[in-house]
């Protein structure tokens, strides 16, 4: 069972001094870390079978550290983020202004596709290149027809691109062939493209992005 933020708080943190709590952020965001590396995954189709899923549990230890600063906060400590989350910081906050995400997949047992998302004005418009079935453009068509651009945005937040690493690849082997995906976000206010992408690994949300984007693989 996973406790509460505010449990956990209460529990671990209640009546330390804002050094200690401090210590205990630094703690947590570390486990955050294993806990990203862990869940990377080099199988896509493979499905996980810890429960609660590595997902879970670092959506959950993520809730804890965002507690436990504000808790820190009320105590009187100032946080000074990291280099890390002053870069998370900075790309969610330009999230408003991207205009145009654009997801590639090309997979072994699915074949490629490439679908680009654009903003046109509170609506969205869904490019769809394909290396095979024309019949799908009608299926995404029925898909995305009641989407807006916020849906887009929101599928972004939800699955925290701002933690993605910019490429994924496996450290200790060589594959030539297998699965191939790249993001680009693409801004309206002058920001340089911001590229992902990997080949046969993938960062922890990346099946969360896909199926949130109902995109079945």
């Amino acid at each position: 069972m996973m406790l509460s933020p505010e449990t956990v708080v209460e529990m671990e943190l209640g009546g330390k001094s804002p050094e200690k709590v401090l210590a205990w952020i630094r703690g947590a965001r570390r486990r955050l870390l294993e806990l990203k590396l862990q869940a990377i995954s080099r199988d896509f189709y493979e499905e996980e079978q810890i429960c609660p899923s590595l997902q879970v549990q670092i959506d959950v230890q993520r809730e804890y550290i965002m507690a436990a600063k504000e808790y820190y906060k009320k105590l009187g400590g100032e946080y000074t983020p990291s280099t890390n989350e002053i870069r998370k910081a900075e790309f969610e906050e330009a999230i408003p202004h991207i205009r145009e995400l654009s997801v590639e997949f090309a997979g072994v047992r699915s074949g490629g596709e490439r679908r680009t998302f654009i903003r046109d004005g509170e609506a969205v418009k869904v490019i769809r290149d394909e290396l095979s079935f024309n019949e799908m453009q009608e299926f995404l068509e029925d898909v995305y027809d009641t989407w807006s651009w916020e849906d887009v945005l929101n599928v972004i937040r939800c699955c925290y691109l701002s933690e993605w690493k910019h490429k994924y690849v496996p450290r200790d082997i060589v594959v030539l062939d297998g699965d191939y995906w790249k993001v680009e976000v693409r801004y309206d206010n002058g920001l340089k493209k911001c590229k992902f992408e990997g080949s046969n690994c993938f960062p922890y949300s990346f099946r969360k992005f896909l199926t949130l984007l109902e995109w079945n693989i």
